[in-house]
């Protein structure tokens, strides 16, 4: 059976630390782009005259030296509205709330864009941010296995460790995997198994 080409984002499947921050969305100034859960966050500043909370914007690019000097945190999980009520999106330049676990060690699950193996298991790839689902509510960013950017390197942004395993789910295209941060704000190309 193949495997459905159904991007979701990011999903926490496991945190060994537990670690989930509120951080602001300002909308006056960014995002740019829609926020979903499944997206992942950066830090850019300690707070706003607007919120207690640290400020923080979603990641929409694919080049991962975007991502290490944007400082990334972790996956977004909840995502809310200025009032704080859960919404699961938030439109382009809209303000708001994101939920993000921030623990380094967290074990993610994410489509590839291409075909992946075992053998690609401590292998590093980089992400692909796609433009999110407003009808879902949902992330649709992948791992990209595809193309140059999916060269095997210890500066990619994560590490695949294993299969995610479900009855619909096999090695090959559009595989759901697991994955680990190899480059986060508390970590620097450093993911131990």
């Amino acid at each position: 059976m193949a495997n459905v080409d159904a991007a979701t984002g990011f999903t926490v499947v496991r945190t060994p630390n537990s670690s989930v921050r509120r951080f602001y969305l300002d909308g006056s100034a960014s995002p740019a782009d829609a926020v979903a859960v499944g997206d992942l966050a950066k830090v850019v500043g300690d707070s706003s005259t607007l919120s207690i909370y640290p400020t923080a914007d979603p990641i929409t690019t694919t080049t991962n030296t975007a991502v290490a000097s944007d400082d990334y945190i972790g996956p977004i999980v909840a995502v809310y509205d200025s009032n704080e009520v859960e919404v699961g999106y938030l439109a382009a330049s809209t303000a708001g709330f994101i939920d993000v676990e921030t623990d380094p060690d967290a074990e993610l699950m994410i489509q590839s864009t291409g075909s992946l193996t075992e053998l690609d298991s401590q292998t590093c790839f980089d992400m692909l941010y796609n433009d999110p689902s407003e009808t879902y509510k949902r992330s649709r960013c992948e791992l990209e296995a595809t193309g140059s950017a999916a060269a095997d390197g210890a500066s990619k942004q994560f590490m695949v460790i294993g299969l995610y395993h479900s009855a619909d789910n096999a090695w090959g295209s559009n595989v759901n995997v697991i994955v680990r941060a190899n480059e986060h704000v508390r970590i620097a190309n450093t993911v131990s198994l």
